[in-house]
């Protein structure tokens, strides 16, 4: 039982870190057709890259990474993440380059 309350804790955490714009509505994201998101990725487990042994190809993966495809579906939109380091990731949200940030991102006053 603790293992499902500390897995379901994780998650509302999780989801909580995903900020989304002000300037981006949801019917915004859902006319572009596209969700922007902001991530790090150089944070595993949570986004990193890695190469995918069958193609050869390095590709995005981890759980924020997951968490962010799978709103993007739930949406009906395509997932476009830009990388960029941490400190630059509430900056670029709050100009509108992108309609979400996922990063392990906390809400603290001073990001509200």
């Amino acid at each position: 039982m603790k293992k499902i309350l500390s897995l379901a804790l994780v998650m509302l955490l999780m989801l909580s870190a995903l900020c989304i714009a002000s300037a981006d509505t949801l019917s915004d994201i859902q006319d572009k057709g596209v969700l922007v998101v902001g991530a790090n990725i150089e944070f595993p487990p949570y986004e990193f890259y890695w190469t995918n042994p069958e193609t050869g190809e390095e590709e995005l993966a981890g759980f924020d990474i997951d968490l962010a495809r799978g709103i993007a579906e739930e949406l009906g939109v395509e997932l476009q993440v830009n990388d960029q380091v941490f400190s630059g990731l509430v900056t670029a949200l709050s100009v509108g380059e992108m309609g979400a940030v996922i990063s392990g991102l906390a809400i603290k006053p001073e990001r509200l």
